[in-house]
């Protein structure tokens, strides 16, 4: 089924929805299973009637937080302010997923692991991530993966301003983000930019 198919189905479940929910009761695991999809725009337009599931009690929901496939887990946690909005999911049992987002951060796929560290802030804004996982954060400082480790490099100004980190753990690390500026590649040219802030 192509997009526009797709978006006529969910426009026809919201019409049904507004109208008498009760049939739709009996489809909640297809609407659920469809969170999951492995077909990316399947599960986006899924996770983008989120107020149709809640509406619906769709349980579970949760799970997806923790899922298996990497770009499901991510797209999880992608909406998981929306998540927390509708009540699907609460902050303690996103600390306790937390685990399965570090995860994404060291992810094999690019997209994957670009995707999840651009959510960085956000969770520091909704107190997901904090100081408290400043040993986690140092360890992505130091990660082996030169690819990694600038990512983490990237959004270490933003951690130092919400004291995530300390100035000291950041100095005490330093080495290890000069050491990417050897690198024949745009991670050395980031990393110089990056090194240049941080000691200006």
């Amino acid at each position: 089924m192509d997009k526009t198919k797709r978006e006529e189905a969910w426009r026809t479940l919201e019409a049904q929805l507004a109208s008498d929910y009760r049939p739709l009761l009996k489809y909640r695991l297809f609407l659920r299973s469809l969170l999951w999809s492995n077909v990316q725009g399947v599960r986006e337009q899924a996770w983008e009637h989120l107020p149709l599931y809640k509406r619906l009690s769709v349980k579970g929901i949760e799970r997806t937080f923790s899922h298996r496939s990497e770009r499901v887990r991510l797209t999880a946690w992608q909406n998981y302010t929306v998540c927390l909005e509708l009540g699907i999911v609460n902050k303690a049992q996103l600390l306790r997923l937390k685990q399965h987002f570090w995860r994404l951060l060291r992810s094999y796929y690019p997209t994957v692991k670009k995707r999840a560290w651009r959510l960085v802030p956000s969770l520091v804004d909704h107190e997901i991530i904090t100081s408290r996982d400043s040993e986690r954060i140092i360890n992505f400082l130091r990660y082996g993966r030169a690819n990694v480790r600038i990512m983490a490099w990237y959004y270490s100004s933003y951690l130092l301003e919400r004291r995530v980190l300390s100035r000291e753990q950041l100095e005490d690390s330093l080495t290890y983000l000069r050491d990417l500026t050897n690198f024949e590649s745009n991670i050395s040219r980031k990393a110089k930019r990056i090194l240049k802030s941080l000691e200006s």
